[in-house]
């Protein structure tokens, strides 16, 4: 991640390969799954929209298969890739299933950002009403792990901001 970040994609990949040949030999396939979205981030790193795209198609697969919460990452980077080149149909349905995949492995600290980002497509796409209930429902998972939380300094803060 250090290497994408600071832009040296040569080794970042040369890595990224290993481990995605060390992973599937060993049959770590929530590691290859990890090194699979780090491929695509190298490919996005050198404007290779399709090729990250590909890559990330593939990887819902495997994902799906070994039952990983990185589903749902994959699914958001998809969901950004599509909405970037301006396929919004296409981003709202990879938006959605990131959505499902949180909410299915409950990993519900993800699905706020999701459900805005998703409601806020529908805007753009002039679906005013399911962006309302989108928007609803966001503020309801926050409220539901706001409830939720036993430190109360967490509480207070959140209800002043």
């Amino acid at each position: 991640m250090t290497l994408i970040h600071e832009h040296n994609l040569e080794p970042a990949s040369t890595l990224i390969k290993d481990d995605l040949t060390h992973s599937q030999t060993d049959e770590r396939y929530i590691n290859f799954t990890q090194a699979r979205l780090l491929l695509a981030d190298v490919a996005i790193a050198k404007r290779r929209e399709n090729a990250a795209i590909r890559i990330l198609e593939e990887t819902v697969l495997m994902a799906k298969n070994n039952g990983t919460r990185l589903l749902t990452d994959v699914y958001a980077k998809l969901a950004n890739l599509y909405r970037n080149r301006g396929s919004l149909g296409q981003a709202s349905v990879a938006y959605v299933s990131a959505i499902a995949s949180a909410d299915q492995n409950r990993d519900m600290y993800l699905a706020p950002d999701l459900i805005l980002t998703l409601a806020r497509l529908k805007r753009e796409l002039h679906q005013d009403e399911e962006a309302e209930v989108l928007f609803r429902r966001a503020t309801e998972v926050v409220e539901g792990m706001l409830a939720h939380t036993a430190d109360v300094r967490i509480q207070v803060f959140s209800l002043k901001g």
